[in-house]
């Protein structure tokens, strides 16, 4: 059992706003058009990015980039936003959400301090291009005072399995937020925490540098990662029967299964990561199943279903999607 076990991906997110333009809320069309193509030509000094405008996509098409988490449900609703991504889907710059900029780098696992050096890469070729909104006193200027001074937000999505069966979660989680650490869902601040994965980041961005940010976050993460993978152990041992009997119900559940709502789908897929880690069910990759966690969301298999001609409902749908692409293989027992 390793970290990757239980720490899904992590994220650091810059907000920036360019100083001749209004904040986004009070951008005229004509201006929003000419920020754009300001940062869509300034882009062209750092690498090849596809850039992709909300008004082209169908909300399936929008909601999967939410879903990969490379945007938010915030650029999607506006109509006059776009984004940028790289081909790899590791850096995105959403344009016109929130703040004019919101530079972020997506990495699998527990690499913050990489994932850091990619976004502050990006944000340096773009500020020799860009005159950034700043001030002496109050660092980055955003559209909201949260984001001031590094205007970072570095993040990870992490899986508590153990801790959650154990009933441990609520503890935890008082304890970290006295460190500045916030506990949001799965989709970030106001979603739920489903199949026990919860976004743990930076609550402070003012009166604090970057590095003590992406220090402080990195040593909270492993930290815990150590104790999840510790009660993981630990539950196993004084339960072995139980354990293996609930990671067995899900396997049988998702691999049978006719109908599967996407709620009872990411309390399954959560043990099925456990028994995984565990050795219980050694023959799966935990990238195959990581891999379910979007492609099993309703906006990418809805676009599954549309490129296979499928007419079922989601839960339907699902539970197919399931049985053809991950239990059909003799190796998983």
């Amino acid at each position: 059992m390793n970290v990757s076990d239980v720490v899904l991906s992590c994220r650091v997110r810059l907000a920036r706003n360019i100083d001749e333009f209004p904040f986004p809320s009070k951008l005229s069309k004509e201006q929003t058009c000419d920020l754009t193509e300001k940062i869509v030509g300034a882009s062209k000094s750092f690498g090849e990015f596809n850039h992709v405008k909300i008004s082209d996509l169908n909300p399936n098409e929008r909601n999967r980039f939410v879903e990969k988490h490379l945007v938010s449900h915030e650029l999607i609703s506006c109509d006059n936003a776009s984004f940028l991504v790289n081909e790899q889907e590791t850096l995105s710059v959403m344009i016109c959400e929130e703040d004019h900029m919101r530079i972020q780098c997506i990495l699998p696992s527990l690499d913050l301090y990489s994932a850091d050096k990619l976004s502050f890469s990006a944000d340096k070729a773009f500020a020799e291009k860009l005159s950034y909104s700043q001030s002496p006193r109050f660092g980055y200027l955003t559209a909201c005072p949260t984001n001031l001074g590094t205007g970072m937000r570095a993040s990870a999505m992490i899986h508590l399995a153990g801790l959650t069966m154990a009933k441990q979660t609520d503890s935890l989680f008082r304890q970290i937020q006295k460190l500045g650490v916030l506990v949001r869902g799965f989709y970030g601040e106001g979603s739920a925490a489903l199949g026990g994965i919860y976004q743990l980041s930076n609550q402070f961005t003012l009166g604090v540098s970057e590095d003590d940010i992406i220090e402080t976050l990195d040593r909270t993460l492993n930290r815990i990662a150590e104790q999840e993978m510790n009660i993981r152990e630990v539950l196993y041992q004084k339960n072995k029967t139980l354990i293996e009997d609930v990671i067995m119900r899900s396997f049988g559940i998702c691999k049978y299964a006719k109908r599967l709502p996407y709620d009872e789908f990411m309390s399954h897929i959560s043990n099925i990561k456990l028994g995984i880690s565990l050795g219980i069910l050694s023959n799966i990759p935990m990238q195959s199943a990581d891999e379910l966690l979007i492609k099993c969301q309703s906006a990418s298999l809805a676009l599954h279903m549309a490129e296979n001609n499928i007419k079922a409902p989601d839960d339907v749908a699902r539970a197919e999607y399931l049985r053809n692409n991950f239990f059909n293989m003799e190796r998983y027992i």
